[in-house]
């Protein structure tokens, strides 16, 4: 055995040789290498250090709170764009990682269904064309067709998308009727978003 210091306590201890080889700090008991620890390894010198930047993201998404207003919000809601009501999720516009103070802000969420959400943050052609599509039908300022047409439409591009052989893709962008009906169908777009 060989004598050697405490390096949190500076008390004398005793080591074997292969111990001694093993580690360059040796402890009297489990307390003072706690101590020792919580002075050296915590903090900047720790190992997992990042500069001191903490994403609490995860944690907040699985809380309790989180999940009963996600379960408000696709209560009796369907995906905004195939109209499926199987497998809802949110999908957050405006993205969790770049604004955090939006995640439980319901003008910044839409249902929508795990087929699609999966292909939308898919990096494929398929994926941008239905990005496109849901910043169509989100792009509320501008004048729309009838919201069944716009559903047609969707519907269409939705098949197309999933590989589901459709007749054709094109809208029918004819004017509506009356300037109350497009206000309505923002009106029952910024529902579904809401």
């Amino acid at each position: 055995m060989i004598s050697t210091l405490c390096a949190n306590c500076g008390k004398e201890i005793f080591k074997w040789n292969y111990q001694i080889k093993h580690s360059d700090n040796h402890f009297c008991n489990n307390v003072c290498k706690g101590e020792w620890q919580s002075k050296n390894c915590s903090g900047e010198n720790g190992y997992n250090w990042k500069g001191g930047s903490w994403n609490n993201r995860k944690q907040y998404l699985a809380h309790t709170s989180y999940r009963t207003w996600r379960k408000n919000i696709l209560k009796n809601a369907e995906c905004i764009l195939c109209s499926s009501k199987d497998k809802l999720e949110l999908h957050h516009i405006e993205s969790k990682a770049l604004n955090p103070s939006r995640i439980k802000d319901e003008t910044n969420v839409c249902p929508i269904c795990s087929k699609c959400h999966d292909m939308l943050h898919s990096s494929s052609s398929k994926g941008g064309e239905l990005r496109g599509t849901l910043s169509a039908i989100l792009a509320y300022d501008n004048p729309q067709p009838s919201l069944s047409n716009v559903l047609i439409f969707v519907g269409r591009k939705v098949h197309r998308l999933m590989g589901e052989d459709t007749q054709s893709d094109t809208p029918d962008t004819s004017a509506a009727h009356e300037s109350d009906e497009i206000v309505g169908t923002v009106g029952k777009l910024t529902e579904v978003v809401v």
